[in-house]
């Protein structure tokens, strides 16, 4: 949306955006998957197929969120592996830098990051890791107290039984 208001309302933009996004994540899937396994070759092949798979290959020609999602939750995840559990300043707010746009992307981004900083907590690195937390709220939070009544009322409105259905109790 950011881009569009200096371009206009130009169709192309959109999925312009998107083939970003999708080269970031194939980007980062590989070097996520470097520093995981430590093997350029598994690396390479993990983005080849991820960038052929039918899935990720028809999101990433719509004006859609996943891939941009995906790309920024496959940073966030690089970047956590990079912090070696907290220890390293940098890495930990990059991390979190992008795990709160992939929040301010779409909030499902916490369930797939959650196991991943959970396992990575120490207490010895306390600081780092208040300070990565620090950041996500900083960037995510003011959205969401903005727009803290509307989620509420979209939430109230998708909850909400059909009155077509009168077996739809809940």
């Amino acid at each position: 949306a950011l881009i569009m208001i200096f371009t206009g309302p130009v169709l192309l933009v959109g999925p312009l955006v998107v083939t970003v996004f999708f080269l970031m994540a194939i980007t980062f899937l590989y070097l996520y998957t470097k520093e995981v396994f430590n093997d350029e070759k598994v690396a390479i092949f993990s983005a080849y197929f991820f960038s052929f798979l039918p899935v990720v290959y028809g999101q990433s020609r719509d004006f859609l969120l996943e891939i941009p999602l995906i790309a920024l939750i496959l940073g966030s995840l690089y970047f956590l592996e990079k912090s070696k559990k907290f220890s390293n300043l940098k890495n930990s707010l990059f991390a979190a830098i992008l795990l709160s746009f992939a929040l301010l992307t779409k909030w499902v981004a916490i369930i797939y990051l959650f196991i991943p900083v959970i396992s990575s907590l120490k207490l010895s690195r306390l600081k780092n890791l208040a300070l990565s937390f620090g950041a996500i709220a900083l960037i995510s939070l003011p959205w969401y107290f903005v727009n803290f009544t509307d989620i509420l009322n979209r939430a109230k409105v998708s909850l909400s039984a059909e009155a077509a259905d009168p077996q739809v109790l809940f």
